[in-house]
């Protein structure tokens, strides 16, 4: 029996980013490391409710003023194109014409869609802080609850009949008369945009037309574009982009007339993202170790189609990420697998931060690393790793798969392609690695510093870096061999030379002319002592975080352990 360990190897520098206007905005804010929180903003950002100080944070527990709140409210009413015609009343005292908020206050205390009154002796008091209380107050009236409503006195009333409708989920107020936070306010808008009105009706819906069950697929283009693809087809957002954290959620999926997205809403239960570990036809497996049965015929989504779990699970490799949805009797009815072409990279330096990586996870700090589907740290990135950033599962990919062979063709040109051919295969550069080829010939051997979907985030002179496209011979036709490597991709090419007794070995592979492709089989050698693939250990000495390990037992097949 021979085991074969192959140690796709560690490496990482630089900070090689797409420039902010190639690649969807990520709308996050890196003072924001709660998940639910980071989607309650995104929700209210791209309706325009929220924005970020000028040193662009959010501030989650800053107070609120009554004025600010005021505003928040009409914003996302969709009134704010309203607000100039109310600024030339004074109503109160101390909201003169001086006042910023003057036309939203007005908007507010006034007509039949009001929501608030004053303070008893004449005056608003605009730039006092909003308490709990007086928030959630506000709220309830925007949904059609009336103080007859609410019954006994004020708070007590209004706040039991919120907690009743589930207004308050998510919310835990030591003091009712305390400030409201920004955060607290971002939940509290949140939960009224999933909440039904008093006369039972959506509340969501009076803002516009909205689809429920709606999966968010991909968010791509330019910063100005942000083509939004989901189940129920494609958008554009009205003037603010979607946050990339919403990839992969099912929700509510509101638009303007027009037919552009104001915003996404996303469930608040019935669904659940996983790490896989292993995924079959009628099953996925997490790396927690929790097993959930799957419908062949369950719909399945990627970024780029819709199918069914039967067909798409061969999607799944160990650190995809996998949303599952559930219906109301706890069995998965459909999901999402996250397989999105990669539109912004980093190939590591000497050394990786969570700092230096903000550009490319759009602030959040709270992800998962996983290097070749193995889990790893940050702390665990090699020189030349190349980096990737998984929003819908937030996972870090990483990847040492490098790629030596001669340059075929380029397209355009070869000073900043956007498409390289190697192999006689054709893989897409990505705009931070274009000026890696600005000093390259055609037939010059490169190695290509690849994404886990085979994109072009770096390119060094043949020979520089060691190569580590690592796979098994999958087929042989008298000269032409076919190589199947450990991360799925798949090349072809002439040997030069009858290789039969090549089918089915470990090789590694690189090429040095159009169409041609070397094969070196992979040398066996004898190891000691024990291998240990729970504390990852050979004898005594520590395996690499990505190590692979596979078994042919005589002449039989080489299977991954």
């Amino acid at each position: 029996m021979k085991r074969f360990l192959a140690a796709l190897l560690c490496a990482a520098l630089l900070v090689a980013a797409v420039p902010a206007a190639l690649a969807a905005p990520a709308l996050s804010f890196p003072d924001i490391t709660d998940t639910e929180l980071a989607r309650d903003v995104a929700v209210l950002t791209m309706l325009g409710v929220i924005d970020g100080d000028d040193s662009g944070r959010f501030r989650p527990n800053d107070s609120l003023t009554r004025a600010q709140f005021c505003k928040m409210a009409i914003i996302l009413l969709g009134r704010g194109d309203e607000e100039p015609m109310y600024r030339n009343r004074t109503i109160f005292p101390d909201v003169t014409s001086t006042h910023w908020a003057r036309g939203y206050i007005n908007m507010a205390v006034t007509g039949e869609k009001k929501f608030t009154v004053g303070m008893g002796d004449n005056l608003f008091r605009p730039d006092s802080e909003v308490t709990n209380a007086q928030a959630v107050t506000m709220v309830m009236r925007i949904l059609g609850y009336a103080d007859a409503d609410a019954g006994m006195s004020w708070p007590e009333g209004y706040l039991s009949l919120a907690r009743e409708k589930k207004l308050l989920e998510g919310l835990t107020f030591s003091d009712v008369n305390a400030p409201m936070t920004r955060g607290q306010a971002a939940r509290l808008l949140c939960n009224m945009l999933a909440a039904k009105q008093k006369d039972g009706s959506s509340f969501i819906a009076t803002l516009g037309a909205a689809a429920d069950n709606v999966v968010v697929m991909n968010i791509g283009g330019t910063a100005a574009e942000n083509i939004i693809q989901t189940s129920a087809g494609d958008f554009k957002a009205t003037g603010r982009g979607m946050s990339r954290d919403m990839i992969g959620l099912r929700g509510t999926l509101l638009c303007d007339a027009n037919g552009y997205v104001r915003t996404f809403l996303p469930d608040r239960t019935g669904q659940v993202t996983v790490i896989a570990a292993e995924a079959d036809a009628s099953w996925l497996k997490g790396v927690d170790g929790v097993r959930y049965n799957i419908d062949p015929a369950a719909e399945a989504f990627t970024a780029s189609e819709k199918t069914v779990y039967g067909t798409a699970f061969v999607n799944i490799t160990a650190g995809t990420s996998v949303t599952l949805y559930f219906g109301g009797s706890g069995a998965v009815e459909a999901l999402y697998i996250s397989t999105g072409a990669t539109d912004k990279a980093v190939v590591a330096g000497a050394s990786v931060s969570a700092s230096s990586l903000l550009e490319l996870t759009g602030g959040v700090t709270d992800y998962a690393v996983y290097k070749n589907g193995v889990k790893i740290s940050l702390s665990d990135i090699a020189q030349y790793d190349v980096l990737t950033y998984d929003a819908a599962g937030r996972v870090l990919r990483v990847t040492d798969f490098r790629l030596m062979g001669a340059i075929e063709n380029a397209w355009p040109n070869l000073s900043r392609p956007s498409v390289i051919t190697m192999f006689g295969q054709e893989f897409n550069v990505l705009p931070s690695a274009m000026n890696a080829f600005k000093d390259k010939k055609t037939g010059q051997v490169v190695t290509l510093l690849l994404t886990n979907d085979f994109a072009v985030a770096g390119a060094v002179t043949g020979g520089t870096l060691e190569n580590t496209a690592v796979g098994i011979v999958e087929s042989v036709s008298g000269t032409s061999a076919t190589v199947r490597f450990l991360n799925g991709l798949a090349l072809s090419g002439d040997t030069g030379k009858i290789n039969d007794w090549m089918m089915g070995e470990f090789v590694s592979v690189y090429s040095v002319g159009a169409g041609q492709i070397t094969l070196v089989r992979l040398a066996g050698s004898d190891v000691t002592g024990s291998l240990d693939l729970v504390n990852n250990k050979l004898g005594t000495a520590p395996l690499s975080p990505a190590v692979r390990v596979f078994e042919r037992v005589g002449k039989g097949d080489i299977v991954p352990i």
